[in-house]
């Protein structure tokens, strides 16, 4: 059985990734190598962006199951 946390452990995970991406990204950037190098760092933040939502996706899922989110249901007019 999987530990109740674990959700968390995966998402510093993603996280994680998504930072070193990113620390990629910013030194193809800042010194590029070749003319590659701005569509692969755009495809490093692409993915960087993608591994953080869904971490953010699994926090909301794992604090907020069954769609309890803080609001949720409520008229914010």
């Amino acid at each position: 059985m999987r530990n109740q946390w674990y959700w968390l452990i995966e998402a510093r995970h993603k996280l994680y990734d998504a930072s070193k991406l990113l620390e990629k990204a910013y030194w193809q950037l800042t010194s590029p190598t070749n003319e590659d190098d701005d569509l692969d760092a755009e495809e490093k933040i692409t993915e960087a962006c993608r591994l953080a939502v869904d971490a953010v996706g699994l926090f909301i899922e794992n604090m907020f199951p069954s769609g309890q989110g803080e609001g949720e249901g409520e008229n914010n007019d």
